[in-house]
């Protein structure tokens, strides 16, 4: 799951053209950090009928797409439905802290982890003893022991 937006300039909204490229960003050029969303000016909207979610400047003209928390919770909602095994976020230092306000944070709970009763929460195997490069077999102190 995302945890930044991808901005759109020069637009009228959704399934509209976009004509002054993507801007600024936290990130890079046309993205921003899913802790600095949604930008000054811009109101977020979800979009049932796609089910999508984004922000946007309607004086400005700048869409920025990105999942809300309530589309973090859709997105769970399609984890159970088809069984699948858990949701990951390649980096997380976009998101937002605090209670409600954090993606990462609202999927485990949704999900049932973090004092729930559905998920199981362990440590990350950081444990290699075969490997041919010695700092992943020495490991680190306290694992794999």
């Amino acid at each position: 799951m995302p945890l930044y937006g991808r901005a759109f300039l020069g637009t009228k909204g959704p399934g509209e053209p976009f004509t002054d490229g993507v801007g600024d960003g936290s990130w890079e050029r046309g993205v921003w950090d899913y802790k600095a969303l949604p930008r000054p000016g811009a109101h977020e909207h979800v979009n049932d009928e796609v089910g999508a979610s984004y922000s946007f400047d309607v004086a400005s003209g700048v869409m920025v797409s990105y999942d809300t928390a309530e589309m973090a919770g859709r997105k769970v909602e399609f984890i159970r439905e088809r069984g699948l095994g858990g949701a990951m976020w390649w980096e997380s230092s976009a998101d937002k802290v605090g209670e409600g306000e954090s993606l990462i944070g609202n999927v485990v709970r949704e999900m049932g982890g973090r004092r729930g009763a559905g998920m199981e929460e362990r440590g990350n195997w950081l444990w290699y003893p075969e490997s041919r490069f010695e700092n992943l077999r020495k490991g680190f102190p306290g694992e794999g022991e």
